[in-house]
């Protein structure tokens, strides 16, 4: 844009000073004399180096009003785009910050709803051990982090037990959690993402014991 700009404004002052002569006013050359001072006092007049009133004032004066339109546009122009992108850039930095604190905020409590619901310390927990913590605090936070209630916890449950043996390990608890953050029908999502995999480990169980009848 800067570089357009300069092109334009250097052609334009060059023939100004071709039909002037020595009566263009000096600062014409200063400013704009070449296509590097053109850019150099485009730069200068966003970045604040000089007002952009200074370098705009010789243009209307010696050449034609338009151009200060036209130098007003390029100044909201390249302003707005610029806190856009610096604007742009702070709120991603601040929400993927926020998104960590939130997982951090959730593992850490998911962790202590599953050190109480762990009460024999084998690192896994049973549906009744689940069930007794949906009054917890804990668990009450970590589900509404997930954006679920506790009408969903028994779907939980069974996302978490992908085995079918009733019961779940840390680890998987701590997956489900954080993978369930996002939309409210993330769930939905999960839910048909482990329904595949518990096909698929009964259907490579029954092939199992399909080609073990066949063999001799």
């Amino acid at each position: 844009i800067i570089y357009i700009f300069g092109v334009y404004l250097t052609q334009t002052v060059s023939d100004h000073r071709a039909l002037r002569g020595a009566e263009s006013n000096p600062d014409l050359t200063t400013y704009y004399g070449s296509l590097f001072t053109a850019i150099l006092t485009l730069y200068k007049a966003v970045s604040g180096g000089i007002s952009w009133e200074v370098a705009v004032k010789p243009l209307i004066a010696d050449i034609h009003p338009a151009l200060g339109i036209l130098f007003c546009l390029y100044i909201a122009f390249v302003t707005l785009a610029i806190m856009n992108v610096v604007t742009g850039v702070f709120v991603q930095a601040a929400m993927e910050t926020a998104q960590q604190d939130r997982d951090v905020y959730m593992v850490h409590h998911a962790r202590n709803m599953f050190a109480k619901a762990d009460q024999d310390g084998d690192g896994r927990i049973n549906w009744e051990q689940f069930e007794a913590q949906f009054s917890s605090p804990e668990m009450q936070d970590t589900l509404k982090l997930m954006d679920l209630d506790e009408h969903a916890a028994d779907t939980l449950f069974k996302l978490l037990d992908v085995d079918e043996v009733g019961e779940v390990c840390f680890d998987d608890f701590v997956d489900v959690c954080v993978r369930l953050r996002g939309p409210p029908r993330s769930i939905d999502i999960m839910t048909a993402v482990y329904e595949h995999r518990r096909f698929a480990r009964r259907l490579y169980k029954k092939m199992a014991a399909m080609q073990r009848s066949v063999q001799p």
